[in-house]
């Protein structure tokens, strides 16, 4: 959100629409110039779309405060095989946790998917009674309940801005500079 408070103050005639999309969807609405850029962590390999990484996101799990995983100072992906998983299954919710599924399973690292809900809280209400774990950018972490521990994991998300493939300019250009400064925190 820094980065739209920096924007907004540069370019205070502009309007900024947030929509909510399937990376699927982000690529059409790119084409159709519904959206002049689209924040994803995925476009596929369309020619026609160009992306930049504009960061990484730590990926993270969450366990019961009793787990015997709250304590230890370091989680490898290795440790996560054969676990119980609880995932997002919301159309709009579902990218990050199953992006970091899919990657782990390109590592040979299976995981039992035990429930998907569309509910973030109903996510982590099942894994505070023990029914699985959760995973989620490690960003959110101060917005977990106490009785959940939050361990970031070796892992990392790529997220990245995509345009249609002509020269960006004006307030969107400079929205896009403004993103890497706000994440690492230059001014």
């Amino acid at each position: 959100m820094a980065a739209l408070t920096r924007h907004k103050t540069r370019w205070p005639d502009v309007r900024i629409h947030i929509f909510d999309m399937t990376p699927q969807d982000q690529v059409k609405a790119l084409h159709t110039g519904l959206l002049d850029l689209a924040i994803a962590l995925d476009t596929g390999a369309d020619l026609e779309i160009d992306r930049e990484l504009i960061w990484s996101e730590t990926a993270a799990i969450a366990v019961p405060d009793n787990h015997a995983w709250s304590t230890l100072s370091e989680i490898g992906p290795s440790i996560l095989a054969d676990q119980a998983v609880v995932l997002s299954g919301s159309p709009h919710l579902e990218r990050f946790d199953h992006r970091v599924v899919r990657h782990l399973a390109e590592c040979g690292i299976k995981l039992r998917v035990i429930a998907e809900t569309e509910c973030f809280r109903t996510k982590l209400s099942l894994v505070k009674a023990g029914a699985g774990i959760a995973f989620l950018p490690e960003g959110l972490s101060n917005s977990i309940a106490a009785d959940l521990v939050v361990k970031p994991i070796d892992l990392s998300i790529d997220v990245f801005a995509a345009w249609p493939s002509y020269e960006l300019s004006g307030p969107a250009a400079e929205f896009l500079r403004t993103i890497p400064q706000t994440v690492s925190g230059d001014d």
